[in-house]
């Protein structure tokens, strides 16, 4: 059997892989995008 999905909504914040609700993604303003991924980058390595 299926493990419900979690509601898609900012307020359960991210699980453990980092994902927020049925979607994932990021919860982050389009315009952030760039500096977000930079960030992410420079963290990898």
């Amino acid at each position: 059997m299926n493990k419900p999905a979690m509601p898609n909504s900012f307020r359960t914040g991210p699980d453990e892989q980092g994902m927020f609700g049925i979607f994932g993604g990021r919860f982050v303003a389009e315009t952030l995008m760039p500096l977000i991924l930079d960030l992410e980058e420079q963290w990898n390595h």
